[in-house]
């Protein structure tokens, strides 16, 4: 396999930095709004109070720079390196390299096999993210019914660990994560049946930038990165399985 080279991973360092900061910021801010609660007041309480603001303050600036700036940022750049890619034009300094795998030639043929690519990788590594998403969120769940079970719970801790379940980090992203599966799914079904089936000329190029769309509309909705870690375990893998689905497209 040719050495890979990604000419737009260094946008997305922010991302994974950022992102890892806002769950120990999320985990933080939920621990010390049950300490604030346990707590007697006196000094102790004081130190949690400042800190459960402090916490969630970052929390809020963090969530502002990635969703106004590095995301936006890293997404244009990636989106930038794929029609470059795929349209044989130089739209930013340096192109991907070992990236994209396909051979075709014709520019519509290279788009559509490059989102049919990018969304055969993403499925298998969103897959392999999901058991790890499920067991946080209904251990969480599992939490929330114990609380409520126990009529020593008062309201105001029952309060705090269901902001905590339905927050953005824990029953949204579960939910974000299980709905880019699908549509990833649903996306390498259309490209790849472009691909294999459709060879009318004229329509080709409208499905593929159809496809192209949705593609980039799915990871914008979802605002969830892909795990880097799971990405390096499957490569090798998905090289060997893409090579084959190449030839039969």
């Amino acid at each position: 396999m040719s050495t890979r080279f990604d000419a737009v991973d260094e946008s997305y360092s922010p991302i994974r930095v950022a992102g890892g900061a806002s769950s120990v910021l999320f985990a933080a801010s939920t621990a010390l709004s049950i300490l604030v609660l346990l707590l007697p007041s006196g000094i102790w309480s004081d130190i949690a109070q400042v800190s459960f603001a402090v916490a969630v303050f970052a929390a809020f600036v963090l969530s502002i720079a990635l969703r106004q700036y590095w995301g936006p940022r890293a997404h244009r750049k990636r989106i930038d390196d794929l029609i470059s890619h795929a349209f044989n034009v130089q739209l930013i300094d340096k192109s991907s390299s070992g990236y994209y795998h396909t051979k075709e030639t014709a520019a519509a043929r290279r788009l559509n096999a490059a989102v049919a690519e990018n969304t055969f990788y993403g499925k298998a590594i969103v897959t392999k993210m999901l058991p790890g998403e499920r067991v946080f969120f209904f251990g969480y769940v599992l939490v929330w019914i114990v609380a409520v079970m126990f009529r020593s719970t008062s309201l105001t801790m029952l309060i705090v660990v269901s902001q905590a379940l339905f927050s953005e980090q824990i029953f949204s992203r579960w939910i974000r994560i299980e709905a880019l599966r699908l549509r990833f799914e649903n996306i390498y079904d259309s490209a790849r049946n472009l691909s294999k089936f459709n060879k009318d000329k004229d329509l080709f190029l409208p499905l593929a930038i159809q496809n192209f769309v949705q593609y980039e509309l799915a990871k914008a909705h979802a605002g969830v990165s892909l795990s880097t870690r799971i990405f390096d375990e499957l490569n090798k893998q998905l090289e060997v399985e893409w090579a084959e689905i190449e030839k039969e497209l």
